[in-house]
Order: C-alpha cells, then structure tokens, then sequence
C-alpha cells in the first residue's frame, strides 16, 4: 500500500467509524470533511487526550497527512496504537501501516503482517487487501501468491477497487491463478468504475493491445484520460505517447506535449524525454533547443539512457548548450554502459575521430563492435567499414560483407554502398555485379552521396539485361529483405 492509498483509505475510515456519541466529534468531523482543519484539531486533541478511540484515529490521520500540522510520523505512530489498544479496528491497520513502511516506527514487516492479519480476520477489506501484498511480495511472510490470491479475492468480493485491481494483476500475468486475461478485464474494469486510477491505466493497457478484450484505442485513449486526471503517471505518459502517435484518437502534439509536462513535472523520467523530444522537434509547442536540453538533462540524471543519448547528441552538436564533445562523451558512456546501441556507435565514433576523448581506434571498434552486436545498424556499417579498412581490427572483408549485409537489409545507406562495392570488387564474396548496381541504386534512393555516381560508373562496363534484373531486383526489394546470396542467380 502507498502512502497515498494509505492516506486515502484513512481519510475514508473517518466517515465509516464516526461515532455519534459525542456532538462535539461529529462537528468536529463536519469541519474535516469541509477542509477546515484548524476548527477539527483541538476539537480531535482534546478528544484524544481523554481517550476518545475514534479522535486518536482521526487525529492520527491528520499527522500522517500533514492535514493542518505539521507531518509527524512518530505522533501518528503512538496515537494509531492507544487507539487499536483500545478495539480499534482502522486505527489497527493504520498501525499496520505504520510498520509496513517505517513510518514513525522501525520498519518491521512481521509486526505489520500480524497486525493486518488480525484486521483481515475482522473482515477489514484494506487490511485483507494489504495482507495480500505482503504474501505476492513476501515481506514478512513467505511469498505465495495463491494466499495472495485468496486475499484479494476476499476484498474484491466487498467491492475493494484496490484488491480488484492487485487480484486482475495476478490474473493478467498468471501468478497463485490461471492467467485469464478476460478476467484481468473484468476486474480491472469493475475497479475502473468506481474510479481507482490504477485500474484505469491497466485496463486501458488492455484496451490499446488487444489482451482480454477487443483491441480498441479508443477506449484506451478514454480510460488513460481518466486515470491521468486523477495523477496517473504513467497513465499520463500512455496517453501523451497516443495523442503524439495518433491513435485512438487524431493526432494532437499540443495535447501529447501537456500530458508529458504533467507526468515529467511528477518525475517521470520517460515523459522529461519525451517532452524533451517535442520542444528539440518543434513538435506541438515552439522549437527550443535549450528547453529540450533542460528536460534531457532531467531524465538523463535519472539514468534513463536514451535520454543521456540524446542530450550527447546535443553536446556533440552544440544545440541549446556550448558545443563540448568531451561531454558528450561522458553522456554517451553512460548510456553506452546501459547498452544503448546508439550511445556505443556514437561513443565510438568520438574515439575514431578523436572528439572529446583520445583517439583509440581499438576502443571504437570495440563499441562499434557493441553497438553492431545489440542490432544498431549504424554500428554494424561502421564495424564493416573498419574490417574493410583493417583500421582498429585486422583486415578482414568476409567480416565487412557480413556487417555491412545485416546493415543494408535494413536500408542503412552507408551498408547498402559498403555492400555493392564488396559485391562490385569480388571482396570478401564472389563478384555479381547485378547486386552491386542494384545495392548502389538502393543506396542512391537513400540518400547516399557517393553511390550514384559509383553505380553510374559500374553500369558503364554492364550489358542492358543485367542492368534490367538489378533494376528489377531494386523495385522489388522491402526493409528487410535480401536481394539474394552474392553470386548467385536471380
């Protein structure tokens, strides 16, 4: 249990255990519920001062809350415990609470276990619900999530939204049930209604992949939007990435670029990069190079590597910030450590050149080597250009036909002109001139600057029907696809 769900499920108890035995404490009530907590207080101290169960509770959930003093984990702590001393249930598991997360006490996991255990017993839905969480994790208890299961189902059966919502999880993914997605629907979407955030999100996850329910965005779209208006951080980051993408609804980067803001504001490292990305793109709000460096730099300090990517890309370019290759570098390390195939290309490419760092063709081919490995395609024709050069590796063409081939399936357009001058020269494969032209005409159509003319000049010495099959085999290529073996007929 957060301390959000925590809070909210005492701020509920205050109208489920309001005695009416005293005039006084429901008055005092009546100003809680308004917000007016200075007229509840020393109505809820004096109270708690003469032993009154309910004032104790009550006045607990004010100090956790810090609702018109000061928090105060410790009072809080002493105050839940004369009250649960006293038979009171909610202030039981608020104890409980207390010990599951070291508020005002030593964090003690047992204690909390014992303690909502009693509560659970006593049919107290947060208490079965937060017993449950204990045994999926296995903090206090043994981990078992059939006895997780058991839990949740207890609470869900009074219409628990948050043990609804944990026991449709263990469904979605199969853990202490069957997995039954249908059914992970069904709970999230009986949690959804009666507006628990979390579920919310979760079903609308199910809506947008087609997992239990039909695929349909637009639905997720709407369920997001619920959930990211109550605080839903990663509902918010979901519903921003759809409005960016254009699904489930038209595209609208303004609105893409407001739910980032809210969720980066909140911490969240994805939303700081993606908002990022819109101001360095101009993408629904003004190009600012120096905001998406900001933001960049936000969710880079969390760790989050293709952030620090891209905020070395903008040291290396010297956009937003003062041109330093030598911070780049250390940006593109960071992320190249977490194995982010672009930071290693780029990482590597800086050791080729010398940029920011001493040159060490060793080092670069290593990290091109790591970029190649993890799929980046430019790292994989920046390998084979090495192997076909032998600087920084031994000289190797078998090794560059091979890296420079994984590349131009891909539509990398340095590979595709690496490839048809390997094919052109008989390096490293057989000869076929047919492939060449046809990889060098790809490679044109890419954007390459030097492959036309490269292509213009091997058509020179090639009769008109093997100009007409690389032509042909040209059109017929998709991303993806191999023109065939080198050599071989087509």
């Amino acid at each position: 249990m957060t301390r959000a769900a925590l809070a909210g499920l005492i701020a509920l108890s205050l109208i489920v255990a309001a005695p009416p035995a005293r005039a006084a404490y429901e008055d005092a009530l009546l100003d809680y519920r308004r917000g007016d907590y200075a007229a509840a207080l020393p109505v809820f101290e004096r109270l708690a001062a003469e032993g009154h169960a309910g004032a104790q509770h009550d006045l607990a959930t004010m100090y956790v809350d810090g609702l018109g003093v000061a928090v105060d984990y410790a009072r809080a702590a002493a105050l839940f415990r004369r009250a649960a001393e006293a038979g009171h249930l909610l202030a039981l598991h608020g104890l409980a609470g207390m010990y599951h997360w070291g508020w005002g006490v030593q964090q003690d996991y047992r204690e909390a276990a014992r303690l909502y255990r009693v509560a659970a017993e006593a049919g107290l839905p947060a208490a079965e619900t937060d017993l449950g969480i204990l045994h999926e994790h296995g903090w206090g208890v043994e981990k078992d999530f059939a006895e997780a299961a058991a839990w949740y189902a207890r609470a869900a059966s009074k219409g628990f939204a948050p043990a609804e919502t944990n026991l449709g999880l263990l469904h979605e993914r199969g853990l202490g049930v069957e997995r039954d997605l249908a059914r992970a629907a069904e709970l999230y979407g009986r949690a959804a209604e009666r507006g628990y955030a979390l579920a919310q999100h979760n079903l609308a996850t199910l809506y947008e992949n087609g997992l239990g329910v039909a695929r349909d965005e637009a639905a997720a779209l709407a369920w997001y939007e619920r959930a990211a208006e109550q605080g839903e951080v990663r509902a918010q980051v979901n519903l921003g990435l759809m409005y960016e993408e254009g699904r489930g609804a038209a595209a609208d980067p303004a609105q893409a670029a407001l739910w980032y803001r809210r969720a980066a504001e909140q911490g969240s490292a994805t939303a700081q990069s993606n908002l990022a990305g819109l101001y360095q793109r101009g993408h629904g709000l003004p190009q600012d190079p120096a905001a998406a460096a900001l933001w960049y730099r936000r969710a880079a300090e969390q760790g989050l590597a293709r952030a620090q990517t891209s905020l070395g890309n903008l040291y290396y370019e010297g956009l937003g910030v003062e041109r330093d290759r030598a911070a780049a570098a250390r940006w593109y390390r960071s992320a190249a450590g977490q194995g982010d195939a672009a930071a290693q290309n780029n990482l590597a490419t800086l050791y080729e050149n010398g940029l920011g760092v001493p040159r060490d063709l060793g080092k670069a081919a290593e990290w091109y080597r790591r970029a190649a490995e993890a799929g980046d395609a430019a790292g994989q024709a920046n390998l084979a250009r090495l192997f076909e050069t032998g600087a920084g590796v031994g000289l190797d063409f078998a090794a560059a036909v091979h890296w420079y081939g994984r590349a131009a399936l891909r539509g990398e357009p340095n590979a595709q002109a690496g490839l048809a001058r390997m094919l052109e020269n008989g390096l490293g494969t057989g000869r076929d001139e047919v492939r060449a032209l046809a990889w060098y005409g790809l490679a044109a159509a890419a954007g390459h600057p030097g492959a036309q003319r490269d292509g213009a000049i091997l058509a020179q010495r090639m009769d008109g029907t093997d100009i007409d099959v690389a032509e042909a085999l040209m059109r017929a290529w998709r991303p993806g696809q191999d023109l065939g073996a080198p050599g071989s007929t087509p």
